[in-house]
């Protein structure tokens, strides 16, 4: 599986997480874009390795 693929699957967590803050009224559109945005940036930053792992513990 390649970085990208696993950075998508860890993002649909992340995204997950954020909706319901989103539906709830806790934060609006903006912020939720900006969070999705910076997440996004962050795990791209990060190693092979290092996704692989995270991508693995969010699995289990």
């Amino acid at each position: 599986m390649d970085k990208e693929h696993m950075i998508r699957q860890l993002m649909r967590e992340v995204e997950m997480d954020f909706s319901f803050d989103l539906r709830l009224g806790l934060i609006d559109r903006a912020r939720f874009n900006a969070i999705i945005r910076s997440e996004t940036e962050r795990l791209r930053e990060k190693g092979y390795l290092e996704i692989e792992r995270m991508f693995f513990r969010a699995a289990a």
